[in-house]
């Protein structure tokens, strides 16, 4: 990429997440090809947030700190995000997660190759703090047929033409699932796109009663995503989806579970 420096625009949405959030923007600060600029939102957030960043990053001119006047959901306040991008190419960060130092470098390689959709597949979760295992599937490029099963794109993974993303937005009628009803539309559109088989971003996970809503949110957010989408389905795919479903909302992520993630890793030892 001696030759081609393309500028990058890093969002992140936030809500009263002040104690961890600084662990995210550090490794957005920490990438070895810089992001042109880097949009924190607080999306209304009750605990100082704002106040805090604007605080702790005014010597950092990369930085822009906003803050939404009211509650607007997450799909709501990343779009504000890209409203407000300059970037060429636009990345989306959880508040909770953070990236590897050469995820924007490596996906930018492949950007290179005219690549207008980059995603992973695969991440490394932290469990509690202290269980580290990676998981997901290796797929040379995601199709529509993968995304008829499940979602099986990292939602913080993509780097993604800024001009793409703004044709296709976030759905702000969705609280759960926009960002799986985005891929989908991206791919209907017929984007160019590739899967970076590296596990270059770190998941943070809790365990415990939390998981449950979480399960039922997720399941809310499939049946949207398939109300919207069903017409592209054919027979055998809408039921493997209902399938899916009905495993997601019955059946315990083992991710998110300790002894399961200790057996993996005992096996990976």
């Amino acid at each position: 990429m001696k030759d081609w420096n393309p500028s990058v625009s890093c969002i992140i949405a936030t809500r009263n997440r002040k104690r961890i959030v600084d662990r995210a923007i550090g490794s957005v600060l920490d990438q070895i090809y810089p992001c042109t600029e880097l949009l924190i939102i607080d999306d209304a957030g009750s605990d100082q947030t704002f106040e805090y960043l604007k605080k702790c990053y005014a010597n950092h001119p990369e930085i822009a700190i906003f803050q939404n006047e009211k509650q607007m959901g997450p799909a709501a306040t990343r779009n504000r995000g890209l409203d407000l991008a300059n970037g060429q190419y636009v990345c989306f960060l959880d508040d909770d997660d953070q990236w590897l130092p050469n995820k924007i470098e490596r996906q930018l390689a492949l950007a290179e190759e005219r690549y207008d959709f980059i995603t992973m597949t695969r991440a490394v979760y932290v469990l509690d703090g202290h269980s580290v295992f990676q998981y997901g599937p290796k797929i040379e490029a995601v199709t529509l047929r993968h995304l008829f099963r499940r979602n099986v794109i990292i939602s913080v993974s993509p780097l993604i033409k800024t001009s793409l993303m703004r044709r296709v937005r976030f759905n702000t009628e969705m609280w759960c699932g926009e960002d799986y009803d985005a891929w989908i539309r991206i791919l209907k559109g017929g984007a160019t796109t590739i899967n970076l088989n590296e596990p270059l971003i770190v998941l943070h996970k809790t365990a415990g009663s939390s998981l449950n809503k979480m399960r039922k949110s997720k399941f809310r957010g499939r049946g949207q995503v398939y109300a919207k989408h069903k017409v592209l389905m054919n027979p055998q795919e809408k039921l493997l989806f209902h399938l899916m479903t009905l495993v997601k909302l019955a059946v315990p992520d083992p991710r998110y579970h300790q002894k399961r993630v200790q057996r993996l890793i005992g096996i990976a030892g």
